[in-house]
């Protein structure tokens, strides 16, 4: 990272929500002291335009893009968070299904959603169909957050965040999407506070937010490496 860049000067972006982009276009939340006050908002990357995005944002919370940047993912902001996906340009909400969940994720070849329920992940064709267990988290008291797909659709990381975890309340943990390997990364000793993890979209590294000593940092654990050499496994 060489620069930083300021993109909006509003001041409403929701901290705690996922950031999207189709390229031009970065997506986020803006909230307020209202459930009316939430917005999907886009900020043009080459210019300043911050303007609202064209959906019901106060019924909905956006959860990814889809494949070919048409549609937003979204679950609804109600207690039964079912799964809809909405038109970029105008157009309808579509529930997909009878799918509920506390978070989902679009694979990048566009076949399947990775959708978590509680402690428990599940894998379900993009018609809603098919669905069946992934993975079962050893804490059942824990929740499944921000779940992403690798690339090359091989691999699903997310967040556990869990109350009672008996060395903290924030941890990564990944499977393969056939279910097998499910595992915690573990970077350092000690309690774990890390979260909220997303890959680069060539693979080559994955960036997630750790937690030390009362101070939040952006770290990289590089995923690929050119031929030559071998890859850090180590955070940077």
């Amino acid at each position: 990272v060489t620069r930083v860049v300021q993109l909006t000067k509003s001041g409403g972006a929701e901290r705690r929500e996922p950031l999207y982009t189709d390229g031009p276009r970065l997506y986020y939340q803006s909230t307020g002291p209202l459930a009316a006050d939430w917005q999907l908002r886009q900020v043009l990357l080459n210019g300043n335009e911050d303007t609202p995005a064209d959906i019901p944002a106060e019924r909905f919370r956006i959860r990814g893009l889809s494949p070919d940047d048409t549609e937003f993912l979204a679950l609804s902001n109600d207690e039964q968070s079912t799964v809809w996906t909405i038109p970029v340009a105008n157009g309808s909400p579509h529930r997909i299904g009878n799918l509920v969940a506390n978070d989902i994720a679009w694979s990048h070849d566009g076949g399947w959603f990775a959708y978590a329920q509680g402690s428990h992940l599940f894998l379900a064709k993009s018609d809603g169909t098919s669905s069946r267990s992934l993975a079962t988290m050893p804490d059942a008291s824990g929740k499944i957050d921000h779940v992403r797909w690798s690339p090359d659709d091989r691999q699903i990381r997310f967040t556990l965040i869990a109350p009672t975890f008996e060395r903290g309340t924030l941890a990564l943990w990944e499977v393969r999407a056939d279910g097998r390997n499910l595992r915690e990364l573990r970077f350092w000793p000690g309690d774990q506070m890390e979260c909220c993890g997303e890959w680069t979209r060539d693979g080559r590294y994955f960036v997630f937010s750790s937690r030390r000593e009362g101070i939040t940092n952006l770290w990289a654990l590089e995923e690929k490496s050119d031929w030559w050499r071998r890859a850090n496994r180590d955070p940077v």
